[in-house]
């Protein structure tokens, strides 16, 4: 047989014969070791955990929900949600916004015994009662202005009728004008859903979804259909193409299209312009505006009304008598109000910072001493310097004048200034001549001030050369619901473009944001006299 024919060996037959250890048999030490390995998995699967982590879990619940909950002073989350809490006595706090605070002393309990399969289960749940509703709906209101796409805050916000037993009339028309103001921020399908939802939560006092509550919803949206006479293009607006499709298709939609359409065609716009009129209130020149009934927005391009859904279609406003600067305000007008208020001057910018009036580029650039520069418009200031600004103009009037004071102007007088009385332009002079200082390739700021050739009210420079801050708080469908724009808001309106815009992406018709307190070279402004 070769040495590669051998024959496979039969380890069926291999026996393996432990030895004594230590003198002690292998029938003995055997079963010991067993039983010690057996007694360490036991205790280490039904006895460790709970010696480890004594304790419970614990489910925290809260009504309303979304409360921050505390232990110990240790932030774990917001209801609901659950929790391993080791056992003892422990100082729960359960706090939301102005609610009372759920304040309460806990003994959680324990157990050691198989806590990894069956472990140790409580509750904690807290009914906070609500303090302030007026500053909560504000909290709430400034928080779903700056972030629309996270709709849930308003039914996060309708849910606080799920603490109060009885809410007051004036709790609950506080909370009903809250959504109502909610709806200048809804841009999307998804914010118009969860403001319909909203509604329904409202009239069916959080609870189900009835068909009473459903009939005094649908009585509320036609209240709100008379109310506002385009809110089918704001309603349409929010929706996505298939959706609107159905929409705009409906008698509903068309009936309300041809009845605006018609409104738009047979406008009858001022006419008659006054004499250009120039006071001087301070030495700063004032152009006198006649009140007037006029559309405001794109009423160039009317051809697309009856196909596009525009945020600038025109709608009818009207605006009484005022005065408004004839030039922005220059560099060397906003000295003079930093030399009598030291609390608005760079130095004093940190304070400014935190109190949240400025942007750490306020007043760059601006030269600490008078120079050449000084009829250039004033920039980098934010709106809330703006205004202290026209405040200050006020008091020095106040005593031979107290029947008028200064601000700065609303979103429909800006633009009715701006027109200088001429209907369908996109320019102040009507055209694109005008010496208006816009994007250029050797452009690097904006011009001295009054750069532009005046309109027919005797204004200049009201397109082109800096942005100008309005008055009104921003929002992309304000012409929709109210061309006044929302009682509060994450952005001022700008109006009028700068030097960096190229001029056909501004007509005078434009709209434009910004934060309030933001500070830009592309931005100044200037000020209307009105009666108080």
């Amino acid at each position: 047989m070769r040495k590669n024919d051998e024959p496979i060996p039969d380890f069926h037959e291999v026996k393996v014969k432990l030895k004594p250890l230590l003198g002690v048999k292998p029938a003995v030490y055997v079963p010991v070791i067993y039983f010690i390995i057996t007694s360490l998995v036991l205790f280490f699967v039904l006895f460790y955990p709970g010696i480890k982590n004594n304790g419970s879990y614990i489910e925290f619940t809260s009504v309303p929900g979304k409360a921050a909950v505390k232990v110990d002073g240790k932030f774990l989350g917001s209801t609901p949600f659950t929790e391993f809490i080791k056992s003892g006595e422990r100082n729960i706090e359960i706090s939301k916004p102005y609610y009372d605070n759920y304040i309460e002393k806990v003994n959680v309990p324990g157990r050691v015994f198989a806590t990894l399969f069956f472990p140790v289960k409580t509750s904690v749940q807290a009914v906070i009662k609500l303090t302030d509703m007026e500053k909560l709906l504000q909290w709430k209101f400034n928080d779903f202005s700056h972030n629309p796409f996270i709709p849930e805050i308003l039914t996060d916000t309708v849910s606080v009728l799920y603490s109060i037993p009885s809410p007051s009339v004036n709790q609950l028309g506080m909370l009903k004008d809250f959504l109502k103001e909610s709806m200048f921020f809804i841009q999307t399908e998804d914010g118009l859903k969860y403001l319909l939802n909203s509604y329904g939560k409202f009239f069916s006092m959080g609870g189900i979804f009835t068909a009473p509550s459903l009939q005094k919803t649908a009585a509320s949206l036609a209240e709100l259909d008379k109310k506002y006479p385009f809110l089918f293009l704001w309603f349409t607006s929010a929706l996505k193409d298939r959706e609107a499709n159905k929409v705009t298709g409906t008698e509903w939609f068309r009936s309300r299209l041809k009845r605006y359409i018609g409104m738009v065609d047979n406008f009858k716009q001022p006419f008659g312009l006054p004499k250009i009129k120039i006071i001087e209130l301070q030495g700063l020149p004032f152009a006198a505006v006649p009140g007037a009934s006029f559309l405001m927005g794109n009423t160039v391009d009317k051809k697309r009304l009856g196909s596009i859904i525009d945020l600038l279609s025109p709608v009818p406003v009207k605006v009484d008598p005022f005065y408004i600067m004839t030039r922005e305000v220059s560099r060397g007008d906003y000295r003079k109000f930093l030399a009598e208020n030291p609390f608005w001057r760079k130095s004093n910018i940190s304070k400014l910072i935190k109190k949240g009036l400025v942007s750490e580029d306020y007043l760059k650039n601006f030269p600490d001493k008078n120079n050449v520069d000084d009829n250039l418009p004033v920039t980098y200031v934010s709106f809330y310097a703006a205004s202290a600004y026209s405040d200050w103009l006020t008091g020095k009037i106040s005593g031979y004048n107290p029947a008028y004071r200064f601000r700065l102007p609303s979103e429909k007088e800006w633009e009715w200034a701006a027109r200088g009385g001429l209907d369908a332009v996109s320019y102040p002079n009507g055209s694109g001549k005008g010496n208006y200082v816009f994007f250029g390739s050797k452009r690097k700021g904006p011009k001295p001030v009054k750069a532009s050739l005046p309109n027919r009210f005797g204004i200049y420079d009201m397109s082109g050369n800096v942005w100008e801050w309005c008055d009104n708080w921003y929002s992309p469908v304000s012409y929709f619901l109210n061309p006044g724009g929302p009682l509060n808001g994450a952005a001022k309106v700008v109006r009028g473009g700068s030097w960096a815009n190229p001029q056909e992406l501004v007509p005078l018709y434009q709209r434009g944001s910004q934060p309030p307190e933001w500070s830009t070279g592309y931005l100044g402004f200037r000020i209307v006299m009105v009666k108080k």
